[in-house]
């Protein structure tokens, strides 16, 4: 799944942000999402995810974490989760 965002950065030595989907409060099995390179200023950003073949036939996504981190990733600038409803079938 695609998911497009825009991005609004002031953090001066800009910043990472991704997206993870989660089930039940906790990151979903098999989850695979797109890195993130040093962005700065405003845009849109295309992010990636998915849940990859494992021991769960079906995985439902009800939450996805947004998070925003300084470049080394030591801080965490912005971090929210919206609710979804996302079924990956195997």
């Amino acid at each position: 799944m695609v998911i497009t965002t825009d991005y609004y950065i002031t953090h001066p030595e800009g910043a990472r942000f991704w997206v993870q989907p989660f089930t039940e409060g906790a990151a979903s099995p098999g989850y695979v999402y797109s890195s993130s390179s040093i962005y700065d200023g405003s845009g849109k950003r295309e992010v990636g995810i998915s849940v990859e073949e494992g021991e769960v036939a079906e995985v439902v996504v009800d939450q996805l974490r947004v998070v925003c981190a300084t470049p080394d990733q030591d801080e965490t600038l912005f971090e929210d989760f919206i609710d979804v409803n996302y079924t990956f079938s195997n």
